[in-house]
């Protein structure tokens, strides 16, 4: 008796291992926990298919990877069998907060508040809200929207009631430009440029232009040749700070902040989490991130992967970015 046991169990095992052998059956692979277009192309390799999944929303694991499968790992299933996967949809949307109405200050521990939101750009106009109040946001209020959304705000600056016809300052040196303007506390911003045909220390080009109306103290820019002779104290440069990322960044969250020269932020460049195809392709180890930037007198640009800082570049008076931190 225990002979004929032991025969049909090795029987039943020669039978086992032919028939994997002979292609009609196969080990299921381990598909979770990574993207669903990889798990779809290891199951299509070993002779198998991806079913149609569920999306689920997760708080922590990455939009479109895998949390279970269906048969599990080990089983053993005939070839073009479908494995059925639960696929993380992210982490479930939000309201976004109505922060119209709130000071700057409010708005920004609202938002620090709800650590699925984060503060984006603020920008500045003239009206008649109170100096420091936000008027509106992007996304707007109640809207549904990720972790990780950013939160623009557009803050009044205040009434500016005296208004004034911008002048023409082409053509004119950097003295006459001062002594025309100076009566009205205009805030002149140099932008300084390598043009060989042009004139040096005059005005090649002004923003705003001339005969638009202007407030009393606003930003005027204007575009200049300069010998280095003559002193702009609030100079703008444009410059590239260049990146090479050390690993595969498709799947990792990218900014890059500009810190100008009053340790103001701003969003240079943002890349969210992606796990398509194209982007896995595009992001690889070993490829460079460039971002232009324009900036007043100095500014420090700040590279962050994952909400961690891996690079600081220093920029001041026009001259090439300077790594601080590597």
């Amino acid at each position: 008796m225990l002979v004929f046991i032991a025969v049909m169990a090795g029987s039943g095992y020669y039978i086992y291992t032919q028939a994997l052998s002979g292609g009609k059956y196969i080990i299921v692979p381990k598909i979770t926990d990574m993207p669903v277009m990889e798990a779809s192309k290891k199951l299509f390799e070993v002779g198998l298919e991806l079913g149609p999944y569920i999306p689920v929303t997760h708080d922590t694991i990455p939009k479109y990877y895998v949390i279970s499968q269906k048969p599990e790992a080990g089983k053993v299933v005939r070839l073009g069998r479908k494995v059925f996967p639960v696929v993380s949809a992210g982490p479930p949307n939000e309201k976004v907060p109505d922060l119209r109405g709130k000071t700057l200050e409010e708005a920004q521990k609202m938002i620090e508040f709800n650590s699925r939101f984060k503060l984006g750009n603020i920008a500045r106009i003239n009206r008649d809200e109170p100096a420091e109040t936000v008027i509106s946001q992007d996304p707007p209020p109640d809207t549904d929207a990720t972790q990780g959304t950013f939160i623009n705000l557009l803050i009044s600056a205040g009434t500016q009631t005296e208004t004034i016809i911008m002048p023409n300052i082409v053509g004119k040196n950097i003295q006459e430009v001062e002594e025309l303007l100076k009566p009205y506390d205009i805030k002149l911003v140099p932008n300084i440029v390598d043009s060989p045909n042009s004139p040096e220390n005059i005005v090649i080009e002004q923003d705003p232009p001339a005969d638009t109306p202007i407030v009393r103290g606003q930003m005027v820019v204007y575009t200049i040749k300069s010998t280095g002779t003559a002193p702009l104290p609030d100079a703008r440069y444009q410059t590239e700070v260049t990146y090479t990322m050390n690993d595969d960044w498709a799947a990792k969250e990218v900014r890059v902040e500009l810190v100008d020269r009053h340790g103001n932020r701003e969003i240079l460049w943002h890349k969210p989490r992606l796990y398509d195809t194209l982007s896995q392709i595009r992001y690889v180890r070993g490829t460079p991130l460039n971002i232009k930037v324009t900036y007043i007198s100095k500014a420090v640009v700040e590279i962050f992967v994952d909400e961690v800082k891996v690079a600081s570049f220093e920029l001041e008076g026009g001259n090439p970015p300077k790594l601080l931190q590597p």
